[in-house]
């Protein structure tokens, strides 16, 4: 059966982002059964491909002629601002993580010194008002209301069909490009081997008893994380509680200021970008998880998905596609003038009760399971993708079970640098969180960080 070449524009590890580490994992299972291309923006991914059927390419040399087909991994990030040109000249798959993209087309608008274009560009899609929210733009802010207007519509117009992974963001897509082809394809991830809460506590230093909550992902204003400070600070006078915040944190966004300024600074903890490793060590050490957003930029949060996957209840805005998940498989948070009494009387009432907190997780890890299997979310690529090429294709071989624990790591045969290094060799290869000496480093790092 004939192989379709595919050129595959997206970030890659080291680029800190989400979309680095979804096609990281997607791509060696598409290219068992397609030859695919990585085209980059000029730098040398941490993990190269093993691969005969997998390379990577330079957008500098990217030869079009040379594929059936071009898929373009697009969020509202500067990360993905190369393969802005190529969308237009050579139209392909648009894989849309973000159907908000007006952040990303103003850092495209500024590259280029056309930020007058920009404005005529506003003007022309959404009338006055997109013009006014333009100037703002132009005089250096970033008002909440560009999430108004989306700008995502030249490149779904530009693109021969377009994936999202909502039925909300399809919606959306198809209301501003009625004319587009729009496939909603679930986001799909391999189901992680629970690990044990107690465990993974013993590595972070966090005492049994504390009520800890969690987030990982990248921290920015509209994360909410100022209404979950406030929560905390309020649930800190009966619960002993506290926060790790893992992620990047947008410059726009001052969180050392606004956690000193709540007298925080003792049980909030910020290791900043953690591995996916350390996304699992959290997650496993946490009672309970936010991943709160508004205004929302029509996307599919993957955090979310792995939150959730790891077993453990997740506190969610009650807006886009956060509201797709069953009722009871996460907790709602209205986005209301009392959203801040309800989230601090929501984790008072999780703080108090297990078994409320183990039910809404194992129904939260069902539902990831059976709705964003690596099964659904590959035969959705491959229905589409076989369409737009004509060709068609074997399904690949996926194994579903869970990912087992690692037990490659051994300390005794592996050198450290220091009896905690030791210490975390031993507790990494227990919980079977597998990798390198940069991970036991950077986990070393994070504990004399906490204080432990």
């Amino acid at each position: 059966m004939p192989r379709p070449r595919v050129a595959w524009f997206t970030p890659l590890p080291p680029v800190e982002s989400g979309i680095s580490l979804y096609s990281q994992e997607i791509l060696p299972i598409l290219s068992q059964v397609m030859r695919i291309d990585v085209i980059v923006d000029g730098y040398t991914p941490i993990v190269r491909p093993a691969s005969e059927t997998l390379g990577i390419v330079d957008h500098r040399r990217f030869d079009p002629d040379m594929y059936e087909l071009i898929v373009y991994q697009v969020g509202n990030s500067p990360a993905h601002r190369y393969m802005l040109p190529e969308m237009y000249r050579n139209p392909g798959l648009l894989v849309l993580h973000d159907t908000m993209l007006n952040h990303l087309m103003i850092q495209d608008a500024v590259h280029r010194r056309d930020l007058l274009g920009y404005r005529e560009e506003m003007e022309r899609r959404y009338g006055g008002d997109g013009r006014r929210a333009a100037e703002r733009v132009l005089t250096g802010q970033s008002p909440d209301d560009l999430f108004r207007f989306p700008m995502s519509e030249p490149l779904i117009e530009a693109s021969r069909a377009t994936i999202v992974h909502s039925d909300f963001a399809r919606q959306q897509v198809r209301s501003w490009a009625p004319d587009a082809v729009v496939e909603r394809v679930p986001l799909g991830l391999k189901l992680p081997e629970l690990l044990d809460r107690l465990r993974a506590r013993q590595i972070l230093g966090i005492p049994e008893d504390q009520f800890l909550l969690a987030s990982v992902s990248h921290i920015n204003p509209h994360k909410r994380i100022d209404v979950v400070l406030r929560a905390l600070k309020s649930l800190r006078r009966s619960i002993p509680a506290r926060l790790i915040l893992a992620g990047s944190v947008s410059p726009q966004f001052p969180l050392a200021r606004m956690v000193n300024h709540l007298d925080l600074d003792q049980v909030v903890d910020t290791p900043g970008y953690v591995t996916d490793a350390e996304a699992r060590l959290i997650a496993a050490a946490a009672d309970v998880i936010v991943s709160l957003r508004y205004p929302t930029a029509g996307e599919t949060s993957a955090s979310l998905l792995h939150s959730m996957a790891a077993g453990r209840p997740v506190l969610v805005s009650q807006t886009g596609s956060f509201t797709e998940a069953p009722a009871d498989a996460t907790v709602r948070i209205p986005v209301d003038a009392l959203e801040e009494q309800t989230l601090a009387a929501v984790l008072k009432r999780l703080a108090t009760d297990n078994t409320l907190r183990d039910s809404i997780g194992e129904r939260a890890r069902s539902f990831v399971e059976e709705e964003h299997s690596l099964r659904r979310w590959t035969d959705g690529y491959l229905d589409v993708m076989s369409r737009l090429t004509g060709i068609s294709v074997d399904s690949p071989e996926i194994d579903e079970t869970p990912e087992p624990v690692d037990r490659r790591l051994d300390p005794t045969e592996t050198a450290v640098a220091d009896p905690l290094t030791e210490s975390l060799a031993r507790d990494v290869a227990e919980l079977g969180l597998g990798g390198d000496e940069d991970l036991l480093l950077s986990l070393a790092r994070s504990r004399v960080e906490l204080g432990i």
